[in-house]
């Protein structure tokens, strides 16, 4: 029983945000700082929004070790590093949101079913946790852990590790890759002005 629980423990553990600075965007604050462990540090990239008929739909956050504006340096570096999804939007439909991810898994593999492939069963995982009906400031953390995989947490509820940097890379690239499906979001993240 106990073994069971140490990976969960480890887990929330690492995904906790320190209370410390903030940074205000759009009027939204969001952590300066994310830890991983008592010797790494994550700060704060950018923050991407995005946007539809005027309104915020939701927004991301780019966690690093050091600050970078190259996305393809920080799709292929192997080393720890977060994502945060904050809902600002009062409701999104959730299956329209899972579909939006799912359709994200597809521009980040370059719409390639073989590239898609290897990665269903665990895109389908994640997507397994978002299992509610969605509430503004609700939030979803991605966290990379070399050699672990990516740590996913839920309003800072645990909910699983998924394994594999080609998942890390993929997922990040929903938001990162070269012709993402939304370029101002991906150029927040980046520290860029949009384009």
């Amino acid at each position: 029983m106990r073994r069971l629980l140490l990976p969960a423990l480890f887990g929330l553990i690492l995904l906790l945000p320190p209370a410390a600075e903030a940074r205000r965007e759009k009027g939204f604050y969001f952590d300066e700082h994310l830890t991983v462990d008592n010797e790494t540090l994550l700060r704060l990239n950018g923050v991407g929004f995005l946007e539809k008929f005027s309104f915020t739909v939701y927004a991301n956050t780019l966690y690093l070790k050091q600050p970078s504006s190259d996305w393809q340096t920080i799709l292929d570096t192997d080393e720890p590093m977060a994502m945060r999804l904050h809902i600002l939007y009062s409701f999104i439909d959730l299956g329209e949101l899972k579909e939006a991810l799912r359709d994200g898994f597809r521009y980040s593999t370059g719409r390639d079913p073989e590239k898609l492939k290897p990665l269903l069963a665990r895109s389908e995982k994640l997507l397994s946790w978002f299992d509610r009906k969605t509430r503004k400031y609700d939030t979803a953390t991605f966290l990379y852990v070399p050699g672990k995989g990516t740590m996913v947490s839920m309003n800072g509820t645990y909910k699983g590790t998924i394994p594999g940097f080609d998942f890390k890379k993929a997922l990040f690239g929903i938001w990162l890759c070269e012709k993402p499906a939304n370029r101002p979001l991906k150029a927040g993240l980046l520290g860029l002005p949009e384009k």
